[in-house]
């Protein structure tokens, strides 16, 4: 009774006319899973061998899982997410192999799991990542492992969802302020834990699973508005990747429980928003990181449910290659069979705009030895953002030769506040863009693309540039695989200028041109102007505590300062 009380007291703010339940599917599984689609699955790993091989690697890790010792309380930078993200994988792995195989034994480790973590003093909600992390966790676990839990099991993990997870869920959604109003990755991943958590307890606990269904359908389409209008991420890659993948957890879990995704999938660029995630991925097998960015694209399960709501069969053929040896019991739940022919992309367009977030992709061609340059405009006030107007990165032969750096390590002092531009990864120094009088570009600043066509594309610098009139950055990639950036630079002062390009590939300098070397690939760069300009190409030092990188070099032009200059660098594939 106290119980009930205290849920009344906590919901009646956010209590809506709309009853989101009256189409609950009562039985288990219901969270992303559903009866039904369970038979389709355990027929495509019975008949299919691409789904079988999944369930063999899936059933290969499981093993090692079986005898880890269960994960511990331990707030590392006053997160929770590492332990949370092991107990998701842990749990959604045994347990998604036990509803598909049978195996006791699964079901039994991901019990113990989920019992040990119900013990934890609270989810870490001062960061909720980790509650919404491990909200999603036991719902999956409560719901996929229904038929096998006690009486008093299934209490144990009922009241953890509702007091460690939507509870404190709830405070924040009545406080009218944090994630609930942003449109970040934070937006999609904890409003889409919680609503798997509130729709794995609706049938026992409605009254606050149906406050949480409000609150997140009311908070949602922020979190959807920076896919418009074609699909582009402002935060990168890597948390494209992220809340991507927790926007199809869930839609999928709203479409498994209640036969609704509240329109959320017609959101403007999200039915083509797989686009960005594949054509930001070079020849080289390596992503246009720029942001808090990682290199190497991690699989993403969400890939192939685009593919089966959008009717996209490339964004399946794209994520069965980079998850061949590593997928997620997700990729299992929405593998689809009519897909395993194979389709391969229609050939790529020799550029892509994506307007929203202000990056284009130019190309020379399709294929493996294609000549391929990322490079953004965008916007430094972007979560996750480095100082990087006019970075660009670029493959040719198959090599990555211009390169972002992506992130530093999250626990750096003041990474994500007053020190962020002190650090060499994040402030423009350690970008492949310009540096005009020393300093950094405005943390304020945007830059627009103001020019597209065929493979060259143009982009306004200004405004990144306390001291400029007029900065103007163009990137050119011609159908022989030669890319040119091009600056044209009018300052209202003399100031120095770099231009600078961080490569891991080896090389030597000779006055105007540099030759770079990658496995069996050779890029040589020239100064086309202005006269008399020469290359350097040095080592990069980057003191502790940051992460070092012992492989990276950074080939530069320096100029005297000056008014303005003309800055063109061909870069040609030997």
């Amino acid at each position: 009774m106290l119980r009930l009380i205290f849920c009344l007291v906590l919901i009646l703010p956010l209590h809506a006319a709309e009853n989101h339940l009256s189409t609950l599917r009562k039985q288990h599984p219901r969270i992303i899973l559903t009866p039904k689609r369970l038979v389709e699955v355990k027929s495509l790993v019975a008949t299919d061998p691409a789904a079988k091989r999944w369930h063999d690697l899936l059933s290969a890790s499981a093993k090692g899982m079986l005898s880890a010792a269960p994960e511990t309380y331990t707030l590392e930078n006053k997160k929770l997410l590492n332990e949370s993200r092991a107990v998701l994988k842990r749990v959604s792995t045994l347990a998604g192999l036990y509803v598909i195989g049978g195996d006791a034994r699964m079901a039994e480790r991901a019990k113990k799991e989920l019992l040990n973590a119900a013990a934890f003093p609270d989810w870490n909600p001062a960061s909720f990542l980790s509650t919404a992390e491990m909200t999603l966790a036991f719902a999956i676990g409560y719901d996929w492992l229904h038929d096998s839990l006690s009486t008093a099991e299934k209490e144990t993990l009922r009241t953890a969802i509702i007091e460690k997870g939507l509870k404190p869920g709830l405070k924040i959604y009545q406080g009218k302020r944090s994630w609930p109003y942003v449109s970040n990755n934070w937006n999609s991943v904890c409003n889409n834990g919680l609503i798997a958590g509130a729709l794995a307890v609706a049938d026992t606990d409605p009254e606050i699973a149906n406050a949480i269904l409000s609150a997140a359908k009311a908070s949602l389409p922020k979190g959807y508005r920076d896919y418009a209008p074609d699909g582009g991420w402002p935060e990168g890659p890597g948390y494209w990747a992220y809340g991507t993948q927790y926007a199809v957890y869930g839609l999928a879990s709203l479409e498994s429980a209640l036969d609704t995704d509240w329109n959320l999938p017609a959101s403007p660029g999200f039915s083509g928003t797989g686009d960005f995630r594949i054509d930001l991925i070079g020849p080289s097998g390596l992503n246009f990181n720029f942001a808090d960015g990682g290199m190497s694209p991690n699989p993403a399960s969400c890939m192939l449910w685009l593919a089966n709501r959008f009717n996209r069969p490339d964004y399946d053929a794209s994520e069965r290659v980079l998850a061949a040896e590593k997928p997620s019991i997700f990729h299992l739940v929405f593998f689809n069979g009519k897909f395993s022919g194979g389709a391969p992309r229609p050939e790529p367009p020799v550029l892509r705009h994506f307007t929203g977030t202000g990056v284009v992709i130019l190309r020379s061609g399709g294929g493996k030895s294609a000549t391929w340059l990322g490079i953004k405009g965008g916007d430094n006030k972007a979560n996750h953002s480095n100082l990087d107007l006019g970075t660009f990165v670029l493959d040719a032969g198959g090599q990555r030769f211009a390169e972002e750096l992506g992130a530093d390590h999250y626990t750096l002092p003041g990474y994500f506040a007053a020190n962020r531009w002190d650090y060499y990864r994040t402030r423009t120094e350690g970008q492949n863009t310009l540096v005009i009088g020393g300093a950094n570009q405005n943390p304020k600043a945007a830059a627009e693309v103001i020019s597209t066509k065929e493979a060259s594309t143009t982009i306004d610098l200004s405004a990144g540039y306390p001291s400029a009139e007029k900065i103007q950055r163009t990137a050119t990639v011609t159908p022989d695989g030669t890319a040119t950036i091009d600056d044209s630079i009018l300052l209202k002062t003399p100031e120095t200028i770099v231009w600078s390009m961080h490569t891991r590939a080896k090389g030597s300098v000779s006055g105007n041109t540099a030759t770079l070397r990658r496995g069996k690939a050779t890029l040589k760069a020239e100064i086309l102007s202005p006269a008399g300009a020469t290359f350097s190409l040095t080592r990069v030092e980057i003191p502790p505590p940051q992460r070092p990188d012992k492989d990276l070099h950074k080939l530069t032009v320096q100029l005297p300062a000056a008014p303005s200059a003309r800055l063109t660098i061909r870069f040609t594939p030997q």
